[in-house]
């Protein structure tokens, strides 16, 4: 049977299959009675899922790992079958480990297409212990970002001193790793610009000064090293440093026509000028751009791609949940943590020296949004600093949209956790649903719908899975809009590309002429 069929019956069992592609051939376990005659051995105990989650305000979510148990058995004529396994492949860092998941019952056609595959990479194994335990360690394809830095190592030094105005070819110890187009490098505390690189040992073209540093002597063998900067819309820049710089393969795991979708619709103004002076992990810097941005990126583990989503235009519920049909009553929670409201949001951008340090003196600009009726209604002041290495001086509207959003995500806080069935798991990270829980009520207590978008996802044992979400900073019908240009038709006419990006006037109270909901200004 498919998969979804698997989901929406009343009786059935659960089977899962894993694959190990490692360099002495391919292992097929399972938690059952095997489905075919090939051979899948029946060994494995339990997968313990440790869940990929999306950041509350946005950045690069937590990675995803999963803990495989199994048992060893004897193998042959003699020893057994995972410590042969462990003899055949001496080197298993980063091989892939495919989960299937699906429902499967004696009498049925198999077809591995039913099962629904999760990927991960092998980081340990641990035993066989003195009782035949063997356990794997599998990380999620996001965690590769931790394990490439940006930009790549250089290792250089000047040949001799030069004065603060030496211009055009330097020579250096040692230009491995230096672009042979051009970039920028940085000598002592001096950001230069070069055009590219001349025979093993000279970067050509250079210009002195940049970045907002000045202009110096340096004294022979000062440190020379390539540094990083890429100046166009968040989007594209998170899609370079996983490109360029890791060993993710962008063509599978990365969803372009989404991805793009986010930056025509909701990001199309973001324009940073990231600049990595000092070799960083990929994860470090793409965490530290959507979390300025107010964007999320996280690993989907059901679809297998890493997904990007802008936070705080209208999130449409895809499905209502309620305490009657899908949550199961005694594994709901709600917290309410008021320390996470905000009055005052202070964002600092247009780094002035791009070598310094994120002193609020080193920003040329501060934006503040400050929502008196919050503080009012809270008693007290609540201020969040943020230091944007990566937003310019000409970035004043994305400093407005992310305080105003990082305020309306964080007004009334309220996280919730559930168990669900597994025929509610097409829900995923990032969609936003409505939750009807007597956990959540209005001042007459009855039921108060909510909207709540998910930022964490589990699969636990007996078909059941873990949720967690967060109330959304926007209720039903709120649309964020750029200010369109005049070429714009009415609204009625305008395409609907044009519809979800730009913002449109409406006369009429509350609602656009042919009822669509209006659109917020901030």
């Amino acid at each position: 049977m498919t998969y979804s069929d698997g989901l929406n019956q009343l009786a059935r069992k659960q089977t899962i299959l894993v694959k190990l592609a490692l360099d002495g051939g391919t292992y097929w376990l399972c938690d059952g009675e095997p489905p075919t005659d090939q051979h899948y051995y029946t060994c494995i105990n339990s997968i313990d899922w440790v869940p990929t989650r999306a950041a509350t305000n946005g950045g690069l979510g937590y990675f995803g790992e999963i803990v495989l148990k199994c048992s060893d058995f004897p193998f042959g004529s003699a020893g057994t079958y995972f410590g042969k396994l462990l003899a055949d492949n001496t080197y298993y860092l980063n091989r892939i480990v495919d989960v299937y998941i699906g429902y499967f019952e004696r009498g049925d056609t198999f077809n591995l297409s039913n099962f629904q595959k999760r990927t991960y990479f092998l980081k340990r194994i641990d035993g066989p212990n003195q009782s035949g335990g063997v356990s794997f360690y599998a990380s999620d394809v996001v965690s590769r970002l931790k394990e490439a830095e940006v930009p790549a190592a250089t290792d250089g030094n000047l040949n001799a001193s030069i004065t603060d105005s030496a211009t055009g070819t330097i020579n250096i110890t040692d230009n491995t790793g230096f672009s042979a187009t051009g970039g920028f490098a940085i000598i002592d505390d001096e950001i230069v610009s070069y055009t590219g690189t001349s025979g093993a040992d000279s970067i050509t073209g250079v210009a002195r000064a940049k970045g907002g540093t000045d202009a110096e002597a340096h004294d022979a063998d000062a440190p020379v090293r390539d540094i990083y900067n890429n100046n166009a819309n968040v989007v594209d820049v998170i899609r370079d440093l996983i490109e360029d710089f890791s060993d993710i393969d962008h063509a599978t795991y990365l969803p372009d026509a989404d991805w793009n979708t986010q930056k025509n619709d909701f990001l199309s103004s973001e324009t940073v000028d990231l600049w990595v002076v000092e070799p960083t992990t990929i994860d470090k810097v793409i965490d530290k751009l959507a979390a300025d941005c107010f964007v999320n990126v996280w690993w989907d583990d059901a679809n297998q791609e890493i997904k990007l989503q802008a936070l705080g235009p209208s999130l449409t519920p895809t499905v209502t949940w309620t305490d009657d049909n899908n949550i199961l009553d005694s594994k709901i929670t709600v917290k309410r943590d008021q320390k996470k409201v905000l009055t005052t949001v202070l964002y600092f951008f247009g780094k002035l020296n791009q070598a310094g340090g994120t002193s609020a003196d080193n920003f040329e600009s501060v934006y503040q949004n400050t929502r008196t009726s919050i503080e009012t209604a809270l008693g007290e002041e609540r201020v969040k600093k943020i230091y944007s290495e990566v937003v310019p001086a000409s970035g004043t509207s994305t400093a407005s949209k992310v305080t105003g959003r990082l305020i309306d995500q964080n007004e009334i806080p309220i996280e919730l956790t559930c168990l669900v069935d597994a025929k509610d798991s097409t829900v995923d990270i990032g969609d936003a649903i409505t939750i009807e829980t007597d956990l959540i009520q209005d001042t007459n207590g009855a039921r108060l719908p909510t909207i709540m978008r998910v930022i964490e996802k589990a699969q636990r044992m007996n078909d059941r899975y873990f949720y967690k979400l967060v109330k959304t900073g926007q209720e039903t019908g709120d649309r964020y809009g750029e200010i369109g240009p005049n070429s714009l038709g009415d609204y009625t006419a305008e395409s609907a590309a044009n519809t979800a990006k730009y913002a449109f006037i409406s006369n009429n109270t509350p609602e656009m002429s042919n009822a669509d909901d209006p659109y917020l200004i901030l």
